[in-house]
């Protein structure tokens, strides 16, 4: 693509998994022909990492990643070890961001500080979809949303995620899509939940879905406030 001029016309960056426990996003993988292509990248607007290990880039990964600063608008990590901090950091190398996924994050032990809300923060993004599985870090949402000015968010799906509920009245006057999981609910709540008191302005779609391992192989209910 380099040979034809292509590269300025990408769209989407996509690492793959581990290959034979080889990673992929390592510093290694920069180097300085892969930093001559990184660079005549203008316009990605996607981008998808499996197995980031953010301990391999002890300074961080805006070398890297920075270009995409001004064009990027879909997040996708899969698998992503390290801190809060260190993937929290990672996000806001994005102010334009919309899009975020994340898939099986458990944080690293550290001794996290209270976010300064002062300096810098974004102030934007975040107005597209949100997809998280298996997140059991709430502290991780509540630095998002104070680090990009709150969340915007039209469309979730969540699955055995921590933070539900703060996910929900953050983005009460945007949300209109909502995908959760029954088996993630207790018995007592197998509902629809209060719409009026959560979402007083929104028109809201509420989707249920039963996994397979369920007496109903799959159920699905729509429900129009």
């Amino acid at each position: 693509m380099d040979k034809f001029g292509l590269l300025p016309f990408v769209k989407r960056v996509q690492f793959e998994k581990e290959l034979f426990a080889v990673p992929w996003v390592i510093p290694a993988t920069f180097d300085c022909q892969s930093m001559r292509y990184f660079g005549a990248l203008e316009n990605v607007q996607e981008l998808a990492i499996a197995d980031l290990d953010f301990s391999k880039f002890p300074v961080g990964l805006g070398e890297y990643f920075g270009r995409f600063s001004h064009s990027l608008r879909s997040v996708a990590l899969s698998g992503p070890r390290g801190t809060r901090q260190q993937l929290l950091n990672f996000l806001r190398l994005f102010p334009q961001l919309d899009d975020i996924k994340i898939l099986h994050y458990h944080s690293r032990a550290e001794v996290h500080e209270e976010l300064d809300t002062r300096p810098a923060l974004t102030g934007g993004g975040l107005r597209g979809r949100l997809t998280l599985v298996s997140i059991d870090e709430e502290g991780l949402l509540e630095d998002i949303t104070a680090a990009f000015g709150g969340m915007r968010f039209t469309s979730m799906d969540l699955r055995n995620v921590r933070g539900t509920q703060l996910l929900l009245e953050a983005c009460a006057d945007t949300l209109e899509t909502l995908r959760i999981y029954l088996d993630d609910v207790s018995q007592d709540c197998k509902q629809v939940p209060d719409t009026e008191r959560i979402f007083p302005k929104s028109d809201l779609t509420l989707f249920y879905q039963c996994s397979p391992n369920l007496s109903t192989s799959r159920a699905t209910l729509l429900f129009d406030p």
